[in-house]
């Protein structure tokens, strides 16, 4: 359990958006709320960046550079297990997504926040149980990677950083976690996932095909090679959404969850 003045590093998730094209034609993902929490964590793909000597230099400098900012004041909003979050928890998770203002957040925002944060929570607590779990450096340096190409550049995400004070230790905080969060997704709902060959030609029939002609093309008969593998990777990802929404939605009804601040607690219906 932490202090509640030693607030833990915030998260944040990142909303998948688009389309994902199989081959070339388009295809849907899932836009319930746990996609959502899956793109979170699901970074582990991004982890295969390669990272030249240059920016790891430049990633030491982010890192010294970021250490100057300050710490920002903190208010209780809600416990889960007896685990403390607080609102500069709120804070990162929300200035870690560029298609947020954190000058600006609202209430709404906010209450969206902390129920990714309390679900956050509760996969982290599960992942701190498996044994053996060991975060590299170069996993951490490829993270940060990815942040730095999500913010458009180094200096867009150190500004960031800053705006909101979060300072270097806590970043490596945060990122570390989510490394580690998601090798447990992974384990957890992944690895057991079965795509069958009928449920790949089935997609391809029904969603890819259809897309094809669409735009005035023609679609082979059966998938190729590099689609039937995009293919299983989505419908992998789509099989561990729903576990995932399942083992979250019992962890939630089994966890101790005490809300504090006025966003964290249900509103009452109107009679």
């Amino acid at each position: 359990m932490r202090r509640a003045e030693r607030p833990r590093p915030g998260d944040r998730e990142t909303r998948r958006q688009g389309e994902r094209e199989t081959g070339r034609p388009g295809a849907g993902t899932s836009g319930h709320f746990f996609r959502t929490l899956l793109a979170v964590f699901s970074l582990l793909h991004y982890l295969s960046v390669s990272l030249s000597p240059c920016l790891l230099v430049s990633l030491s400098f982010f890192a010294v550079a970021a250490a100057q900012s300050p710490t920002p004041t903190d208010r209780l909003v809600a416990t889960v297990n007896g685990e403390v979050i607080t609102q500069s928890d709120l804070v990162w998770q929300l200035a870690l997504d560029p298609n947020f203002n954190p000058a600006a957040l609202t209430e709404t925002d906010f209450t969206r926040a902390l129920r990714i944060q309390i679900d956050t929570i509760l996969l982290d607590q599960e992942a701190r149980r498996l044994p053996g779990v060991r975060i590299t450096e170069e996993e951490l340096a490829r993270m940060k990677a990815f942040f730095i190409k999500l913010f458009g550049s180094e200096v867009m995400l150190r500004r960031r950083l800053e705006s909101v004070g979060m300072d270097a230790d806590t970043f490596d905080r945060l990122l570390r976690r989510k490394i580690q969060t998601d090798k447990y997704i992974s384990f957890r709902f992944r690895s057991f996932v079965i795509v069958t060959d009928e449920e790949v030609l089935d997609f391809y029939t029904s969603r890819v095909k259809p897309a094809v002609r669409e735009r005035g093309e023609v679609a082979a008969d059966e998938p190729s090679d590099e689609q039937r593998r995009q293919i299983v990777e989505l419908l992998t990802l789509e099989k561990s959404d729903i576990e995932q929404l399942r083992w979250i939605q019992s962890a939630r009804s089994r966890a101790d969850i005490v809300p504090l601040a006025p966003y964290a607690k249900p509103r009452e219906k109107q009679q």
